[in-house]
């Protein structure tokens, strides 16, 4: 069934029966999308036995084909909000990852050693090797070329050849589509994105399998020697997992957004702060509902970029975008922090230091809203909760927790009042409601 919904997608097929705006016949499909007409209908047929599509008769008794109700809602891509990107993540990113199972069961560090060729994966260093690119295609200087100094910096600090890559293509770099910049770096590192392992990274499809990898013949250590073609491609295709990651965090939250901004009654907040607010779809939901709330939705800067595109225009004079590192940076002032799929994608560590700059930050009184999906106490169910605690190892050093880890992770950080609603229905959300003591 997901591998025939998936295709259908790619195919725009649920977007050109909506096209035609009334129910049509399987010919009339056929015709427009020149297909075989008997093997479109057992498609279509299919596809009603799935309840994504839905049969009528005309008149003459023929049989007419519609989109169903959710699918014109949600899988259409002319549609807002949509949820086309987390339909397809599975496909993207965790099936190719599941492919290699027992070598991430027998792992004992996740992503160090690849065990099919015994050779280094992609690690921290190479990580590092991307974000002195980022600081590199964030300069000012293509608009006036780039110096031997600035290049030899580079290739010390990274291993990377860069006297061996053009300036046209360095310059490249900074116009890939209008795109927002984004490099590997950037991606590992986003708000509310589970710091993924690039061994596993690139296992996703559409991702380069690996980079080539030399001895620096300076200081005796493995660098990294990638043509220009080969850097713009890999830039390019993190480009485009971060776009896919943005519309699947959109899909996520989408169908149960008006549940959680109303578990609680946020009214007598006037700020808040939405941390690694992605798409910016629970900020709208705040919106929407909260007229006197004004939203900010902080995010890095390539996800701030690309959020802002995607903004409808009537939350325009009540939700802003602001870019920054939730980790590094100071954070913007609210009575009211929301945390939204964010404490699940990282360790202990960086858990903590997030919790206590949130509570440094809110005024007494104020509000801390996380949603997350809990676990219940024997860690079996629900089954959306324990099937993403598992992904989420194949991602990161994230988890999923019970109620009672949470209460004892919030108490240790000075929250109290802490209140729990669980989102009934299918969906990756609960909602926790928690404040600073005055």
């Amino acid at each position: 069934q997901f591998q025939i919904l998936v295709q259908c997608i790619e195919l725009g097929i649920f977007d050109e029966i909506e096209s035609l705006g009334d129910a049509c016949a399987a010919d009339v499909i056929a015709r427009k999308c020149g297909y075989d007409v008997n093997i479109l209908e057992r498609l279509l047929n299919t596809l009603c036995s799935f309840k994504l599509m839905a049969q009528e008769k005309n008149k003459k008794g023929a049989i007419l084909y519609r989109n169903a109700p959710g699918t014109s809602k949600y899988l259409v891509r002319s549609r807002r909000p949509t949820m086309i990107g987390f339909a397809m993540t599975p496909e993207q990113m965790i099936l190719p990852m599941l492919g290699n199972l027992q070598q991430l069961l027998r792992s004992e560090n996740k992503g160090n050693v690849d065990k099919e060729n015994n050779a280094d994966s992609i690690t921290l260093t190479k990580m590092e090797i991307a974000n002195n690119l980022a600081n590199l295609n964030n300069s000012t200087k293509f608009s006036q070329g780039i110096n031997k100094s600035d290049l030899h910096q580079m290739d010390k600090k990274s291993g990377i050849d860069i006297s061996q890559i053009p300036k046209k293509d360095l310059t490249q770099l900074t116009k890939m589509n209008g795109l927002p910049k984004m490099d590997l770096m950037q991606l590992s590192k986003l708000n509310g994105i589970p710091k993924m392992d690039l061994s596993q990274m690139s296992k996703m499809n559409g991702m380069p399998k690996s980079l080539p990898k030399n001895t620096d013949e300076r200081n005796g250590k493995e660098s990294i020697r990638i043509s220009s073609e080969s850097l713009i491609m890999l830039l390019n295709q993190c480009q485009y997992m971060n776009a896919k990651f943005l519309m699947a965090m959109e899909g996520f939250s989408a169908p149960c957004a008006h549940a959680l901004v109303t578990a609680f009654d946020l009214s007598h907040h006037r700020v808040a702060i939405d941390l690694g607010g992605g798409p910016g779809r629970i900020s709208f939901e705040l919106a929407k509902h909260y007229p006197n709330i004004h939203v900010t939705s902080f995010d890095l800067p390539p996800v701030v970029q690309m959020a802002a595109k995607m903004q409808p225009p009537n939350t325009k004079d009540q939700v802003a975008f602001k870019a920054g590192n939730f980790f590094e940076d100071e954070l913007p002032a609210g009575d009211l922090y929301v945390l939204a799929h964010i404490l699940h994608g990282w360790d202990d560590s960086h858990v903590d230091t997030l919790l206590q700059k949130v509570y440094s930050r809110l005024p007494p009184g104020g509000t801390l809203m996380v949603l997350e999906k809990l676990l219940n106490e024997s860690r079996d169910g629900p089954e959306l909760a324990v099937a993403n605690d598992f992904v989420l190892t194949l991602l990161c050093k994230g988890q999923e927790r019970t109620e009672t880890e949470y209460r004892a992770l919030f108490s240790k950080h000075g929250f109290n009042n802490l209140q729990v609603k669980r989102v009934g229905g299918i969906n990756y959300y609960d909602v926790m409601h928690m404040t600073k003591p005055l």
